[in-house]
């Protein structure tokens, strides 16, 4: 972290979530390198609302965050999740912050290898269910690490 300055907090506290929003961003591009090591969850992205099945997902943002925030506009599959650190350890926690089911597909052809995840079975994550997921380097794939329904 040698080329992390963090900056004076706020004075009056009305701004520090901003200001620790801002130095946690700070420190996880000083720390990228590292990323499998150190974890900042409130690295936040609620990306558009997905409108159809989806294959190789990568909204923009994706290599600055550890949460997905996500909705649909109906029940949708997402096949696939690009690793914005290719080929490296990453986590991500996937919420479901809308009503519709969000499927993510096992081994689905429609993403390319290495950003299809490899669960059990196919992972539905209805309205507020979440899943902590990691990409496993060795199969090159994403794989489940919790689920909350």
């Amino acid at each position: 972290m040698s080329n992390y300055v963090p900056q004076w907090p706020p004075l009056d506290f009305k701004n520090i979530g901003e200001y620790l929003r801002r130095e946690f961003a700070k420190v996880a591009v000083a720390t990228a390198d590292d990323a499998d090591r150190l974890h900042y969850w409130p690295l936040v992205l609620t990306p558009s609302q997905l409108t159809t099945n989806t294959n190789d997902y990568a909204p923009t943002g994706l290599d600055r965050v550890n949460v997905l925030r996500l909705s649909a506009s109906g029940a949708v599959d997402l096949t696939g999740l690009k690793n914005p650190r290719a080929g490296k350890p990453k986590t991500f926690l996937i919420v479901n912050i809308g009503s519709n089911a969000i499927t993510l597909t096992s081994e689905d052809a429609g993403s390319a290898a290495a950003n299809r995840f490899l669960f059990p079975s196919a992972l539905v994550l209805g309205q507020n269910a979440s899943a902590s997921i990691w990409y496993d380097v060795i199969s090159e794939r994403w794989r489940v690490w919790a689920t909350r329904t």
